[in-house]
């Protein structure tokens, strides 16, 4: 008689308490008004975090140099020819408006390419690498439009 009352005991405790797909096999008994037990660790606070995934941003195309900002090229050294060896290789670089003269401001310790506004710096840096020149500079006040290069003793056209 005790396991006949021992059993409509946990008859009357478990009520209509059956194991759920998600819990079969693990003994572990859902009621049919519980959800299965979460098995992620998400609430167990000794578990490690779960890492989201990085956004990857996506790559930035880097400007283009205007080749129709005019650039001036001038001879700062008595290399005759110095400047115009220096334009043509500019104009088959794709450059469209190039002029040359002789410079006759103050001496510059090495030949550079100044701008007249910050956004000439992509087009007055892709003249300095065309002429092999590593100092590009934004001109202060009063300086001629576009790209303008001094040509010193280290360029060699």
């Amino acid at each position: 008689m005790a396991a006949a009352l021992a059993l409509v005991v946990v008859n009357l405790v478990w009520g209509e308490r059956t194991p759920t797909p998600s819990a079969q096999g693990t003994g572990v008994v859902v009621g049919a008004d519980e959800a299965p037990a979460d098995d992620t660790g998400a609430d167990d606070p000794s578990s490690p975090p779960v890492a989201e995934p990085e956004p990857t941003a996506a790559p930035v195309p880097s400007p283009e140099p205007d080749l129709e900002v005019p650039v001036q090229v001038l001879n700062a050294t008595s290399v005759v020819g110095l400047a115009a060896r220096a334009a043509e290789q500019l104009e088959d670089a794709g450059w469209t408006q190039v002029s040359t003269d002789n410079y006759a401001g103050t001496p510059v310790p090495s030949s550079r390419v100044t701008y007249a506004a910050p956004d000439l710096e992509v087009s007055a840096r892709a003249v300095a690498d065309v002429l092999g020149i590593e100092t590009t500079v934004l001109a202060r006040g009063g300086a001629a439009d576009g790209v303008v290069v001094v040509l010193e003793q280290d360029v060699t056209g």
